[in-house]
């Protein structure tokens, strides 16, 4: 018999804003404006049980004691571009927030420096010029380019360490780098990983077909950037954030997702550059993993039982899946056995606006495995970064 029909759910009518607290326990309202160009958003609760030690004169127990619940929400955001204008106004770059959360910092280098000379020039360091200041590790993180070697972005070198005496040492090796030429430090927004514990919670709202729900003092429970090289059978190739966090479901209300703009290409990771401990080598992947973790500190005084999260730990590893090359090239044992510490960049986008550059500092490569039974050997490993304040760094240059 015909009955009353209820439309299921559209699972593409979604939407997902994001803005960080300034005070733990104190939401912020989610509007249009905080939406991401997220995609495979999901939630799910965390029920929090007990089991009830009740006798009840029979073998059969009483169900569980229900105390309460946790909220998950899990996201992925492919990395694009800002965009060819202007480095934007403090946390308008709205996946930024994302990265804050994570513990990184917000620079918008606004003035860039102008084409001028370079001293001192070596594969690997170079001697910066007047305009630049002789403050300890200003520019480190941010990208520099050097014309002698080619118009941006094929000049394009990270800053992996800067001193006061002006002193930039690159996260590349430049061969046949003139000992004096001319470089330009362009505008840029970078985000780089900080000493400074990460901002307060995040509130976050989904929309789910016509479902809002509102969660707030979101923590991240676990933090990646993944780098994936474009292959060619077109299957997730391409980089991206991947975030999950945990926090409190404070309200939900009927109203629809709202629209979501995109405007920005998602660039390929291709023609560009992957410099691996002064190495230009080839491969599928890099996983940089934040390794964050959250603690709730017990307290009846609030409605679940506890405390707003709080970020109590970060480990961080990177894992490389590459090509196997020949011991002459780069001797990856032999990385591992001198413990020495590293730098890692890669570069890639398609046009200014919509360009990117990644770097990994002060990390320690482990013994590698190897795979074979397919068209080329590949090898397996990870390193631990030890460096903190700068280690890691994101930044996107812009009017180049």
């Amino acid at each position: 018999m015909a009955g009353p029909v209820n439309a299921p759910s559209i699972s593409r009518k979604k939407a997902m804003g994001f803005a960080n607290q300034s005070t733990p326990g104190t939401p912020v309202t989610i509007t249009s404006a905080d939406c991401i160009d997220v995609s495979s958003v999901s939630y799910s609760p965390n029920a929090i049980t007990s089991t009830d030690p009740r006798y009840t004169g029979s073998i059969h127990r009483p169900g569980e004691i229900l105390i309460g619940a946790t909220w998950s929400v899990d996201f992925e955001w492919l990395i694009h571009g800002i965009g060819n204008n202007a480095v934007p106004a403090a946390n308008a770059f709205l996946p930024g927030r994302i990265l804050q959360q994570w513990g990184f910092t917000e620079n918008r280098f606004t003035t860039g420096i102008a084409s001028e000379a370079y001293s001192a020039g070596t594969t690997t360091a170079a001697t910066l010029g007047a305009t630049a200041a002789g403050t300890l590790q200003l520019y480190k993180g941010l990208v520099v380019n050097f014309a002698s070697v080619a118009a941006a972005p094929g000049g394009f070198a990270m800053i992996r360490d800067y001193q006061a005496s002006k002193v930039a040492t690159l996260a590349r090796l430049h061969t046949g780098f003139s000992a004096t030429g001319n470089y330009t430090i362009p505008q840029q927004l970078a985000y780089t990983s900080s000493i400074v514990d990460p901002v307060a919670g995040a509130s976050i709202t989904v929309w789910e077909d016509g479902h809002r729900l509102n969660f707030a003092d979101m923590r991240p429970t676990a933090a990646t950037i993944q780098l994936v090289t474009a292959g060619r059978d077109g299957s997730d190739s391409y980089c991206k954030l991947t975030g999950s966090f945990s926090g409190t479901l404070v309200s939900e209300a009927n109203e629809a997702a709202p629209a979501v703009t995109i405007s920005t290409a998602i660039p390929p990771m291709r023609n560009g550059r992957q410099d691996i401990a002064h190495v230009q080598i080839g491969g599928s992947s890099v996983t940089i993993d934040l390794g964050l973790r959250s603690g709730y500190p017990s307290n009846p005084n609030q409605t679940e039982g506890y405390d707003a999260g709080v970020v109590v730990e970060s480990k961080r590893a990177a894992s490389y899946e590459l090509y196997k090359v020949a011991r002459t090239v780069v001797d990856f044992n032999a990385l591992a056995l001198a413990q020495s510490q590293w730098a890692s960049q890669f570069f890639w986008g398609l046009a200014a606006g919509n360009y990117m550059g990644v770097m990994i500092d002060q990390q320690r490569f482990n013994y590698r495995s190897t795979q074979e039974g397919q068209d080329f050997i590949t090898t397996q490993g990870d390193s631990w970064i030890d460096g903190m304040d700068k280690a890691l760094s994101i930044t996107f240059p812009v009017l180049y």
